[in-house]
């Protein structure tokens, strides 16, 4: 029974005094990068600046409020059509400043009037590392309902 105690002792000690394997944020790959990001893999969108219609862009509001879950990173941002009677298709464009990583993510909504989604945190919060992120209108136009 001594020799099981000891045993159970050792394994859980080396399984404890472990180093947490955590990957670097040059090491992360484009999805799991996107995916720690943002809730929406399917919201994201290839823009090479080549499409800057703004027709509806006073119909679209970018808000921050309440409290990210992780790590208590910066706050929520939510993207709300103010129309009352039009549908607009949106593309708000996140720049951020991340070693190793493109310069900025695209994510496309289709928002039904007055209707708001989340987007994002204010900041992006990996491994003790802090990087803020800003959000921009790169697109907003009216879509026949």
């Amino acid at each position: 029974m001594k020799y099981y105690s000891i045993l159970f002792l050792l394994f859980f000690l080396f399984s404890c005094g472990q180093p947490n394997e955590q990957k670097d944020t040059a090491e992360l790959t484009y999805r799991e990068f996107y995916d720690l990001m943002f809730e929406n893999y399917a919201n994201r969108v290839e823009w090479h600046e080549d499409d800057f219609n703004q027709e509806a862009k006073a119909h679209i509001r970018i808000s921050n409020r309440g409290e990210c879950k992780s790590e208590h990173c910066g706050q929520k941002t939510f993207v709300r059509n103010t129309s009352t009677n039009q549908s607009i298709r949106v593309v708000i464009k996140t720049s951020f400043s991340i070693p190793n990583t493109l310069p900025y993510i695209a994510n496309q909504f289709l928002l039904n009037p007055g209707e708001e989604v989340y987007l994002t945190c204010t900041q992006f919060c990996f491994n003790g590392e802090t990087y803020g992120l800003d959000q921009s209108i790169v697109v907003a136009e009216f879509k026949a309902g």
